[in-house]
């Protein structure tokens, strides 16, 4: 669809990761990510996949996702810098924009990851 060339463009042009820019143009669609990328924090990536084959791999991960938690809990995924526009949202984004700016921490000062 033109909107998704519309976005393949952009992250083009912002130097997006051409993994993710290829992930777009399969799938068709956009995902923006919540949280940081593990590598960003100093920690690696999780030890196992999804879905855990044994009880042994879930506790792995979850120890894992708690170690990540933790590390994330000071880092921002990305930052508000400004709008563009006439800054009018539509009614039903509203919350979905409010959640994406909270779980990102959007609106603070942590450092970037």
């Amino acid at each position: 669809s033109s909107g998704l060339l519309g976005i393949v463009f952009f992250v083009t042009e912002f130097g997006c990761d051409p993994l993710y820019i290829r992930l777009c143009r399969l799938q068709e669609c956009f995902r923006a990510r919540l949280t940081p990328k593990p590598f960003r924090c100093g920690m690696t990536n999780p030890p196992v996949l999804f879905p855990f084959e044994t009880p042994d791999a879930a506790d792995r991960f979850a120890r894992w996702e708690t170690n990540y938690n933790a590390k994330t809990s000071s880092f921002a995924t990305c930052r508000f810098l400004s709008a563009i526009g006439t800054g009018l949202v539509v009614s039903d984004f509203s919350d979905l924009i409010q959640y994406h700016d909270d779980a990102t921490k959007a609106s603070s000062q942590l450092a970037l990851a």
